[in-house]
């Protein structure tokens, strides 16, 4: 159950639950915030809380994207410890280029504990999920699950439409497929916004994750549905964003 939580967390602004160009996607890093934003988490009655903060990488230039995530009541008799996942990322030109990512599940076993470390020079990237290595050979515009969901913000605000992305997860490149469900307007603790709502899926997947970017806000989601099967398995409102701009 946890699982579930963390990995819809992952889905914002990653996770949110980030989602990459199989071609190189150009981004505009001039239309690059930071920003700070808080979300609510509900799965069976159970709660967490996720914050997502983005902002300038003071070693090395580029940018330093992270979510916590911490079970709330009842949820905290199953996971006490906060999860953090981050990433750290520059630009080549106007595309975003991963650098490194990690993810802390903060269960006792580690289970789900990531890292990986992008060499573009050597064209592999050192991935290590649940203790065991790989090496993966990049392609053009890979992303991990977190820079995914900054390409896909970016692309909006540069007026792209997002269609299919490439992401580095799990020990293997995966592909998600991007639909555009059309505008519509919501109401979440953060306020009421105009949305693009997209559906996020693996193709042939059974699971799949409803996003709402709110136009208004920079693009940045402010609800989400991690779904299986058709039916709403986790739901996220936002609770309060701060685009810094």
């Amino acid at each position: 159950m946890h699982q579930q939580l963390r990995q819809a967390v992952a889905t914002l602004p990653g996770v949110l639950a980030l989602v990459l160009v199989q071609t190189v996607s150009p981004v505009a890093a001039a239309t690059l915030d930071g920003f700070n934003a808080a979300f609510e988490i509900r799965y069976m009655g159970l709660r967490a809380d996720a914050t997502l903060d983005l902002q300038r990488d003071e070693t090395n230039g580029g940018w330093l994207y992270q979510v916590r995530s911490e079970a709330r009541g009842m949820a905290r008799l199953l996971r006490s410890a906060e999860a953090v996942e981050s990433t750290r990322f520059g630009f080549t030109g106007e595309t975003i280029v991963p650098r490194s990512y990690e993810l802390q599940d903060g269960a006792d076993d580690n289970r789900n504990d990531t890292t990986i470390h992008f060499d573009w020079e050597a064209g592999t990237a050192a991935s290590i999920h649940e203790g065991e290595p790989a090496e993966i050979t990049l392609i053009p515009g890979l992303q991990d699950r977190l820079s995914a969901d900054i390409a896909v913000i970016l692309d909006l605000r540069e007026g792209r439409q997002p269609e299919t992305y490439d992401i580095l997860e799990r020990n293997e490149i995966r592909n998600y497929v991007y639909t555009d469900m059309g505008d519509e307007t919501v109401k979440v603790p953060a306020g009421t916004f105009t949305t693009r709502k997209f559906l996020r899926q693996r193709p042939g997947s059974s699971r799949g994750t409803l996003i709402w970017y709110a136009t208004e806000a920079a693009y940045l989601p402010v609800r989400i549905e991690q779904q299986k099967n058709g039916k709403t398995a986790v739901t996220m409102v936002a609770s309060r964003i701060s685009p810094e701009n």
